[in-house]
């Protein structure tokens, strides 16, 4: 599409012929700013009529901006020359120098009218760019998502009006521009920097930035645009930064050693879902590509350096699973993993509750405008202990019926499921898999429509195949949590005997097999003859960063919390 072709579709019918005449070097000076404006009646004239730039003007204004910045000779992306007499200081090192000091008076800096004020250089985007008369322009800059008020006086910079006008004309909101003043304040007490030269533009905005982004497709297709013209945007991104830094921050300050495992290996272990698979040239060595697997889960890397005496380790990374995609699912997504050699199940309590009220706290701390009624509600939520309920005590005391002694008998399980009245979750599935339809049927809904947190205890062990079992209750020493009907950590403690866990490494297979499903991952023996150099008694914790960054929030889906949103808003970047 045109650029004058889109322009038009912006515009109704009824207004194109009122609006389509020259757009040129003659348009942008009489439309210079993105709100109240004055346009000469004539070139040398005293008067003006203000006028506004509307979104239709400014679409018509943009429609050949492209066009004529190239034609125009003009150096549009010169390079940064550092000015000796006036350092560069950015935007919020400028307002925190400043704040407080910066005079608003005529003379500000002494009555020595000789000496020299002080200058400094900012630079940035411009937000808004309004014009007053013909000799004073307001811009407003933003650089580290932090503003900071341009004031470009004709008189005070000693410029001309022709100069004023040829340097200015073609400024537009979205532009990258550097300016160099000294600080001051307007009669209204607003911090700003004073030019005393022209403003240089250092990258022009060839598009015009929605002030009114709101579709939601438009949104996920754009990124680019969206994160520009939408503040609560880039707020969301900047909480995530957050809560990445504070959870790194919080397990530095335990003693844990941050490290980075495998991505690629020929197995993806650790969890139970289906892995995107790819091939390696390097490593064949017939001229076939070798078959590797994008991780499903760091977990069998961290136990091996448990192993190897790092006691206390932890990442945070991107982990891949080739599964369905909905607003809290996305095929790429990151979590945070830790292994503590000798903790126990309320050890690792006690330290999930820890990490989300000091995660909630923290957010206050830096961003008390931002999220303020969500950062209370939540701190509220997590103050008294968490709620904890059994498994299996609570589906028997929930249905009235009694499960099955033998919680791995897929028969006796089809049984309860038919006697309890409940769908099951399909025709050919796992132990695992009908004890998990149990779980979202009776137990994670206590959950839902609440910030108060739920953790579910002691799974059967036919469901945590790398948890540690209790040998006398058959159940394993595990726990998941749920706030809100989502899962957010899965914790427990690991079996650490090389014999029982290639025992149940086994048991999978034969579930695999019989079941069809190939979610179920290949064991891993490598992993097991580590074992049995000595694993210690090991506590495990992983928690979905992506869904602790939307429950902060308030994101409805994945998507919001990620830089380029989920896969598939990525491809049509």
């Amino acid at each position: 599409m045109g650029a004058v072709t889109f322009a038009r579709s912006l515009v109704p019918k009824s207004n194109w012929a009122r609006f389509s005449y020259s757009i040129g070097t003659s348009f942008s000076k009489q439309y210079s700013t993105t709100t109240t404006t004055t346009t000469p009646t004539h070139k040398h004239s005293s008067k003006s009529k203000p006028r506004t730039l509307t979104h239709e003007n400014e679409a018509l204004d943009f429609a050949n901006r492209k066009a004529t910045l190239l034609a125009s000779g003009a150096d549009l992306y010169p390079l940064l020359k550092p000015l000796p007499e006036a350092p560069r200081l950015r935007i919020p090192e400028f307002r925190a120098k400043w704040t407080a000091h910066a005079p608003h008076i005529d003379n500000p800096y002494g009555v020595d009218a000789s000496a020299p004020p002080p200058l400094f250089t900012v630079q940035g985007r411009i937000r808004t760019i309004r014009k007053s008369g013909k000799g004073l322009i307001f811009m407003d800059l933003i650089q580290d998502q932090t503003k900071l008020q341009i004031v470009i006086n004709k008189t005070k910079a000693n410029l001309s009006q022709e100069t004023f006008d040829d340097a200015h004309a073609s400024l537009r909101r979205g532009d990258i521009v550097s300016c160099t003043g000294t600080p001051w304040k307007t009669k209204s007490g607003e911090l700003s920097l004073l030019a005393d030269r022209p403003a240089q533009l250092l990258a022009p905005c060839f598009h015009p930035i929605p002030t009114n982004l709101t579709n939601e497709t438009t949104r996920r297709h754009n990124r680019v645009v969206d994160l520009v013209a939408n503040k609560p945007a880039r707020d969301v991104l900047i909480v995530r930064a957050t809560v990445l830094a504070y959870v790194r921050e919080f397990f530095a300050h335990k003693g844990f050693l941050e490290v980075q495992t495998p991505m690629l290996a020929d197995l993806a272990s650790g969890a139970t879902a289906t892995p995107f698979v790819t091939h390696s040239k390097a490593l064949s060595s017939d001229g076939t590509p070798r078959e590797l697997a994008l991780r499903i889960a760091p977990e069998l890397w961290l136990k091996r350096l448990v192993v190897s005496g790092f006691d206390k380790v932890f990442e945070v990374g991107q982990n891949f699973r080739n599964e369905g995609i909905d607003a809290t699912h996305n095929p790429e997504f990151t979590t945070c993993e830790f292994y503590e050699a000798y903790a126990t199940l309320d050890d690792l309590v006690a330290l999930t509750q820890d990490l989300l009220r000091g995660v909630v706290e923290r957010i206050g701390e830096l961003h008390p405008d931002v999220f303020t009624e969500r950062v209370r509600e939540l701190r509220d939520a997590f103050a008294a202990d968490f709620r904890a309920v059994d498994f299996v005590k609570e589906i028997e005391a929930k249905s009235g019926l009694q499960l099955p002694a033998d919680l791995s008998n897929v028969d006796r399980l089809v049984e309860f499921y038919k006697s309890a009245g409940i769908p099951r979750p399909g025709n050919l599935v796992s132990a695992a898999k009908l004890l998990d339809g149990l779980a979202g049927h009776y137990l994670e809904p206590q959950s839902e429509g609440t910030f108060e947190p739920l953790l579910i205890t002691n799974h059967p062990a036919a469901m945590s195949p790398l948890a540690k079992t209790d040998l006398v209750s058959g159940l394993s020493r595990r726990f998941e949590l749920f706030i809100d009907g989502k899962e957010f950590v899965n914790a427990y403690e690991e079996e650490n005997s090389p014999l029982a866990q290639r025992h149940k490494f086994a048991a999978q297979q034969r579930e695999r097999a019989e079941f069809e499903d190939g979610e179920v991952p290949l064991p891993d023996e490598s992993y097991v003859e580590a074992l049995e150099w000595g694993l210690p008694p090991t506590g495990g914790w992983g928690l979905g960063v992506d869904r602790l960054c939307m429950l902060v929030t308030g994101s409805k889906r994945i998507e919001e919390v990620l830089a380029f949103g989920g896969i598939k808003a990525v491809n049509y970047q």
